[in-house]
């Protein structure tokens, strides 16, 4: 079944313009994405991906090494850009101070809307009063809008109650949403608290026409069963039941896996599964010869390491997990290069053989020489193939020259690469920015912290970057490298040091 949508009489008669109706629609839009863009002001909790993962990533990594608990909730709205009421977005943005002009235009391009749905015939016509456009850019910023006005109502109730997470000794520091587009979630330090902010959410938003999906809306916590969650496996938020994953389950959020559990581990192995996927998806074109080997390694380059590398620079990576990057690149390359095991000749096995049964006479029946030569023969044909540790040293070598020749970069540099650059941009930022609080955040004195885990933190995120500058000779402690990091000519040119020094390091 099919849904037809179109805008009826909008676009011109004369067929020329008809035809170029739907270019001049994109123009418009995107022109108008341009000018809306920064008239919308976005909350505090509203951020790019980038920032918003590694956020999350910091809140976790800091909870976990002062025993804070946390208390989240991965929401998923039903079907978000296609239920939303046009009444609303418009009600969002006139809200938000964006010009009147500006609203009426997008009223104009959203007004006449119909719909037809196709199965073995055509139906009737109706009028399209929900939903934004698919692929027009504007889709995405007035929903922004109008999450930004839904959240605007429930903040002030969780100040007031106090919910979230204290990033900080202001009010303005307590974080209790992260949000990109539809993809939201709620941060708290209880179940009791997290249930509510659910509720109160789940209200706001089904006053525009947004609802709840209570199968994929998931709560998260890192509390076990003797602090706090007990034998919890689900909340009832109003009428709904919503599941509480354990420990080790994960949860999706912005394309990354969610999880209290060994959280950066468990996201590399999500992020390599990807890279696998997609290797194999291009498999063929990858691996066949009869293209050439510099546009293979420009699709390798365009498709499988972005996709193992996406928010790379908020790990906080171990020698473990990063030889484990280096393992399955160098695995791919072989099969884009080709490296396979030899077949080799074991002359000296054959005539010692030979030479031991020249001595004697066989008088051995014709089934019995059958047998031994069918033997000898199986022997040879498995001893032919290269030693499997000597291929390995063979193929690792090769794959390294064409990496240096062909200008292919680790995969471990990489990451390095990103820290060191998202750095840079951490000290660029406003400092009333969430990636900013979360990184200066002094978890220890949170008052929900129960005192430092034994033997953590196993690794900090700025860990290396600290170590370097000290070796380098600048007196730097806890977040001062952001003075360092100001200044961009220097910090770029110690970009590649850094790589260097932090894998010699190792």
């Amino acid at each position: 079944m099919n849904v037809l949508q179109k805008t009826t009489g909008r676009s011109p008669s004369c067929p020329c313009c008809t035809k170029c109706f739907p270019d001049y629609f994109t123009i418009v839009c995107r022109q108008s994405w341009r000018r809306v863009k920064v008239l919308i002001k976005q909350g505090s909790g509203a951020d790019s991906v980038q920032k918003t993962i590694y956020t999350l990533f910091q809140i976790q990594e800091k909870a976990d090494e002062f025993q804070i608990p946390l208390w989240c909730a991965a929401i998923d709205f039903q079907k978000a850009f296609d239920t939303v009421e046009h009444q609303a977005l418009w009600n969002a943005l006139a809200k938000q101070s964006v010009p009147v002009a500006y609203i009426h235009l997008l009223t104009k391009l959203y007004i006449g809307q119909t719909g037809r749905i196709k199965t073995d015939v055509l139906s009737r016509s109706f009028d399209i009063s929900r939903g934004t456009k698919q692929g027009d850019p504007l889709s995405s910023l007035i929903f922004n809008a109008l999450l930004e006005d839904i959240f605007r109502d429930v903040k002030q109730k969780w100040a007031d109650r106090k919910y979230g997470v204290e990033l900080g000794y202001s009010e303005a520091s307590r974080l209790t949403n992260l949000r990109f587009a539809d993809d939201v979630f709620l941060v708290s330090h209880s179940w009791q608290q997290v249930t509510r902010m659910l509720s109160d959410v789940r209200k706001s938003a089904a006053a525009v026409g947004l609802l709840l999906h209570p199968d994929k809306t998931k709560i998260i916590t890192n509390a076990t069963n003797g602090t706090g969650r007990g034998k919890r496996t689900h909340a009832t938020v109003d009428d709904m039941q919503i599941e509480i994953v354990s420990l080790l389950d994960p949860v999706k959020y912005l394309g990354k896996h969610v999880v209290f559990e060994g959280q950066v581990e468990a996201e590399i192995e999500h992020r390599l599964r990807q890279g696998r996927k997609a290797f194999m998806a291009n498999k063929e074109e990858l691996t066949n010869n009869k293209y050439s080997l510099k546009c293979r390694i420009r699709l390798f380059e365009s498709v499988v390491t972005p996709t193992v590398l996406y928010g790379s620079s908020s790990w906080t990576i171990s020698v473990a997990m990063e030889q484990k990057l280096q393992t399955t690149q160098r695995r791919m390359l072989r099969m884009i290069f080709g490296v396979g095991r030899r077949r080799t000749q074991h002359v000296h096995e054959v005539d010692a053989e030979q030479h031991g049964s020249s001595g004697s006479v066989s008088t051995s029946a014709s089934s019995s020489s059958s047998a031994s030569s069918s033997s000898r023969s199986s022997s040879s044909t498995r001893n032919d193939i290269e030693p499997w540790i000597d291929w390995i040293k063979r193929a690792t070598a090769k794959v390294e020259s064409h990496m240096v020749e062909l200008n292919i970069g680790n995969w471990g540099v990489a990451w390095r690469r990103k820290v060191w650059r998202y750095a840079a941009r951490l000290a660029e930022m406003p400092t009333d920015r969430w990636a900013v609080k979360a990184t200066v955040w002094n978890a220890a004195d949170c008052p929900r912290a129960k005192g430092r885990r034994p033997h953590a933190p196993k690794k900090r995120w700025n860990k290396e970057i600290l170590q370097f500058l000290q070796d380098a000779g600048h007196d730097v402690d806890g977040t001062n490298w952001f003075y360092i990091a100001a200044d961009k000519n220097m910090w770029k040119d110690l970009e590649k040091d850094f790589c260097s020094h932090t894998r010699s390091t190792r």
